[in-house]
Parts: C-alpha cells; structure tokens; sequence
C-alpha cells in the first residue's frame, strides 16, 4: 500500500526544510495537470457566471442545459457535493460543465496534496472548506519563519561550513538559499549581506586545495566578473 502511494507522489512529504521547493514543484505539477485552478480562484469565480442584466436564478449555461428543472436539480446536487449553500438572491447562474470540472479537479488535488503530507497537516487540510484555503493555510504555516529557525539559518551563513561532497557551485546555491531565508526573516539585513559579503561568507570555508581558486575569486570584486 505504502509502496504504490509513493509512486503517486509528485513531491515529497512537505517538511519544513523542503516547503520552498515543495510548493513549487506542486504547483508545477498542478498546472501541468491542468487542475491548478482550485489553488487560485474560488469556485463562484471559476464556475459562476453572473448574468448581464442580473437577472437571477440557478441553473446552466444555454449551451449545457435543455432542461431548467433537470439543470436545477443537477446544480443542486453539484453544490451540496461541495458543501454550498447559495447565497440569496442570486445574479447569475452556475456552468454545469465547469462546475463539474472543478469537482473533479478539487478531489484530485485533495487526493495527491494528501499523500504529500504527513498526518498532522492532513488533518489540518481536512479543517478547511476548500482545498484552496488549506492550500493556503499550509504556506502561511511553512513560510512563516521561526526565530530558533532564523537564528540557526543566519549562524549556518555566517559561520559556512563545507561538506566533502560538495562543489562550489552547490555551496554558492546553499548560501544563497540562507541568505534568501535569512533575508526573509530579517529584511534589514537584505544590504548588507550582498555578494561580496556571501563570497566571504564561502571563501573561508573552501578546503586548501582550493586554494588557486580561492585567490582568483579573492582577487575579484563579485562572483560573477
């Protein structure tokens, strides 16, 4: 079970040292699949159309509707699927077909954003009416930035420390990736860590055999001349 669950994630378990990529790749995924709607409008905004002349009542567009009572009816169902009340008096109507479309869509992402999470914030998804408000309550949650966390991250920058597996390019992208974190934390501090300033933050840190490179990028005013 835990097997075939994996082979549908699109992304990892969010975490709080993966939420940047995590979102992002997510939402690739979404527009990929064409559902990415459900994250950015709300349901009146995708599937209602108000009418030009204000006219009101419930149903379907002319174009999927023969039928008032039958598309009524259907409208009905489709909207309590969703746990919607309609709020009186109406200035439009509902597109069935969209309408439907977006019942879909929600379930599918509801789905695989589910098996992206761990219990906890499963459970906190499930608090939430659409999955465009959970969506949003989980960003609001990981992007908010802890101050034991932003102490930690500025401490990791400051004090750069290599890994033997690393290379200088993926060292540059790590310290851009805290100062980024950093920065967010505390925009203060967005001047005066600079380039020059990350580039002494890197150059200390580099193994002695680096030491050719370390005096051709000592020698330079940025990393990119």
């Amino acid at each position: 079970m835990e097997f075939s669950i994996e082979k549908k994630r699109p992304v990892s378990t969010l975490t709080t040292d993966n939420y940047e990529e995590w979102f992002d790749l997510f939402g690739e995924w979404t527009k990929g699949e064409g559902v990415d709607f459900v994250l950015r409008k709300t349901v009146y905004e995708y599937a209602y159309i108000v009418d030009r002349f204000n006219g009101f009542g419930t149903g379907s567009t002319p174009s999927t509707s023969s039928s008032p009572e039958k598309s009524s009816l259907e409208v009905a169902e489709l909207l309590e699927s969703l746990n919607i009340t309609e709020k009186q008096p109406l200035q439009g109507h509902w597109d069935v077909s969209r309408l439907e479309k977006w019942i879909k869509a929600t379930a599918k992402v509801r789905y695989i954003i589910k098996i992206c999470l761990d219990d906890i914030d499963v459970r906190s998804l499930k608090e939430h009416d659409t999955i465009k408000l959970g969506w949003e309550a989980l960003w609001d949650k990981y992007s908010k930035i802890r101050p034991a966390t932003a102490r930690e991250d500025s401490i990791k920058l400051t004090n750069y420390q290599w890994d033997e597996s690393q290379t200088i390019d993926s060292a540059w992208v790590e310290i851009k990736t805290l100062r980024r974190r950093v920065v967010n934390a505390n925009p203060l501090l967005d001047k005066a860590y600079n380039e020059n300033a990350m580039l002494q933050f890197l150059l200390p840190a580099l193994p002695k055999e680096y030491a050719v490179t370390i005096a051709t990028l000592d020698a330079q005013p940025t990393l990119s001349n």
